[in-house]
């Protein structure tokens, strides 16, 4: 790596969804000691941002942890579980959702304790963004929760998390309405009653 940069040629290969590839090349450039190698980690991580793969972000920041990783690995470990939640809300699988943020929450108290024993680290920010976090995996399980009208669950997740959480008769006729607004309802279409179910 001393006539070409490989942050240049991660780019080019992520750049070709060739993901195998560039994640080669940021092994060589860690083995060889190259003084860049910390940047392609960091340009790797942030095109899969960029293309919205957070679960191969995820797994690419926690390979490449301590050789640059550490920067994007809690936004990704976040971004992979939220995205894992949407399915698993969609599939019925909800105790899959306790397991992600509980992830999360290694992941963000991982980077905090590496950080924070820093020399140059300001624990106040630190502590801000560990909080901040947690909080956001919490509040996009119950919305998506809420929005798939799994609302006793919800009330588990946010008794658990020590969450406010409030869901009445007219919140439920309001969500009713909004349904029926963002939807293509039968009898819009068809001048019939909607038939029984077989």
């Amino acid at each position: 790596f001393s006539s070409i940069s490989p942050v240049t040629l991660v780019e080019c290969a992520a750049g070709l969804d060739l993901w195998h590839g560039a994640e080669r090349l940021c092994d060589s450039a860690i083995s060889a000691g190259s003084a860049e190698s910390k940047e392609a980690v960091r340009t790797l991580v942030d095109a899969a941002f960029d293309q919205h793969l957070y679960r191969q972000a995820d797994v690419m920041a926690t390979k490449f942890y301590n050789a640059g990783g550490r920067d994007r690995y809690a936004e990704a470990r976040l971004e992979h579980a939220c995205e894992t939640i949407s399915k698993a809300i969609q599939k019925r699988r909800l105790p899959v959702i306790e397991n992600q943020i509980d992830r999360v929450d290694k992941a963000f108290e991982k980077v905090y304790n590496d950080l924070a024993t820093g020399d140059s680290a300001d624990v106040t920010a630190l502590f801000a963004d560990k909080a901040d976090g947690k909080l956001e995996v919490r509040t996009f399980a119950l919305r998506s929760l809420r929005e798939a009208r799994q609302n006793d669950f919800a009330m588990r997740l946010a008794k658990l998390y020590d969450m406010p959480y409030h869901y009445s008769a007219e919140d439920a006729a309001r969500d009713e309405q909004e349904r029926r607004k963002r939807f293509l309802q039968f009898e819009e279409v068809f001048e019939t009653e909607v038939p029984d179910v077989i």
